[in-house]
């Protein structure tokens, strides 16, 4: 075989390799539905799969009949393409640091760190990266939801007046008190000795506890601390009058979080933990503020910029007005008219540089000025307060609950509504 004759054979070898390899490639991953402008492959309904077949593992439920749950994935996976098309088509975009925000929530929630959080997933069979994708095209479904949704939702001050008067609403809004407690059992007929010994144990118990030596939790299911028997319980979330008598008058001086010192009862000796208190009444702190703002910009670069608030500061120290420079000088849109002024804002409103400031004013106090990343700030604190906000966070609860039920039954008409006009086509 000569050169050129041979360069040829292999060359069609190569072809037809890559040929066949193309065409396995395309079996593997055949498309097996159309959406409008986008395509679903067998392994978008695989992946999808392997992700609920673990779940329902992982909570130990009942399989369903594996057509059943091929459905159910091909419904979602149609109705997830079309709301990333529309959200494609509006410029929805979830960036990395609000996905990286989302992501770390997610672990907290889970009582775990980022890392610990990657581990449970290889753990479990699942990639880190498919989840982070799957939590980005939810946070992006989720505003195309809402955007076209929320002027649909109309909740009324009467609404909310007649939710609060229902037996749902006092239920929400009434303090319950979400309580485990730990037993330490004496017996009827024991010495006064025998009794003290036995509070001694658990007050020791309690000191190792909040010490981080032992944990609360391990203890509920029983287990022996010092040789003795501990058992307990977790009584859920109550209220003061659903609670033991003798634990209600306990609960009702205790912060979330808090574990009692030992509380005798007929039974023996118990410890406490508040693991959680809703529906009670909230007192905020609040503090009323003013700024003026200076961006960065195309047109103004950080010397500038520094320049200018260093100029407005002097101004300012000089006994010039803070309302008159704020509405000339500030570029924040949302309060610059007013003067600079912030109104009543409470903890964990502003950005952490901005928080530290104000918390480290007197009252009428003006501050240097400082960065923040929207740009260059000067501060006054006006003034504080405790607010009572029972009530507002009561009307909350009760618009959220509205807000939230009312969502789902619209959301459940507008996917129907967008499937209906959809060109679907099943491979």
């Amino acid at each position: 075989m000569n050169k050129s004759i041979k360069q040829l054979f292999l060359t069609l070898c190569f072809s037809l390799t890559a040929l066949s390899a193309q065409a396995e490639l395309q079996s593997l991953d055949k498309i097996v539905a159309i959406v409008d402008d986008d395509v679903i492959t067998q392994s978008d309904v695989d992946n999808k799969l392997k992700q609920i077949m673990s779940n329902l593992n992982k909570q130990k439920r009942p399989m369903p009949a594996e057509e059943e749950i091929a459905k159910q994935v091909m419904d979602r996976l149609i109705l997830e393409s079309l709301q990333l098309q529309l959200a494609r088509r509006a410029g929805v975009h979830i960036s990395e640091e609000q996905l990286t925000s989302a992501i770390d929530n997610i672990a907290q929630r889970n009582g775990v760190t980022l890392q610990e959080f990657r581990l449970r997933l290889d753990k479990d069979g699942l990639d880190y990266h498919q989840m982070r994708e799957q939590v980005r095209r939810d946070m992006t479904m989720q505003q195309v939801q809402q955007g076209h949704l929320r002027s649909n939702i109309q909740i009324s001050d009467n609404d909310i007046a007649s939710f609060l008067q229902s037996a749902e609403g006092k239920a929400m809004t009434t303090t319950r008190y979400h309580l485990s407690h730990l037993l330490l059992p004496v017996d009827e007929g024991s010495s006064k000795a025998q009794i003290k010994k036995a509070e001694k144990t658990l007050a020791q118990l309690r000191s190792d506890i909040l010490a981080k030596l032992q944990r609360f939790d391990s203890f509920v299911q029983g287990k022996s601390y010092k040789k003795q028997p501990i058992s307990g319980a977790d009584l859920g979330s109550r209220s003061f009058d659903d609670l033991p008598s003798l634990f209600a008058e306990v609960a009702s001086q205790m912060q979330a979080g808090e574990i009692s010192k030992p509380v005798r009862s007929g039974a023996g000796w118990h410890l406490l933990k508040m693991n959680n208190i809703s529906g009670t009444a909230k007192v905020v702190h609040q503090t009323h503020a003013r700024h003026i703002l200076i961006k960065l910009s195309e047109v103004r670069n950080e010397s500038q910029a520094t320049r200018q608030i260093n100029a407005l500061y002097e101004r300012l120290q000089k006994g010039e007005d803070f309302t008159l420079l704020a509405k000339e000088y500030s570029e924040d849109p949302g309060s610059a008219l007013q003067g600079g002024d912030l109104g009543w804002s409470m903890p964990g409103q502003f950005v952490p540089a901005f928080e530290k400031t104000l918390a480290a004013l007197a009252i009428d106090e003006v501050s240097k000025p400082f960065k923040s990343q929207f740009g260059w700030h000067i501060m006054q604190k006006l003034a504080e307060r405790d607010h009572d906000m029972t009530q507002d966070s009561q009307k909350n609860q009760a618009y959220q609950a509205l807000y939230e039920r009312r969502f789902s039954e619209e959301l459940d008409s507008w996917q129907l509504k967008i499937r209906s006009e959809a060109f679907i086509e099943l491979k």
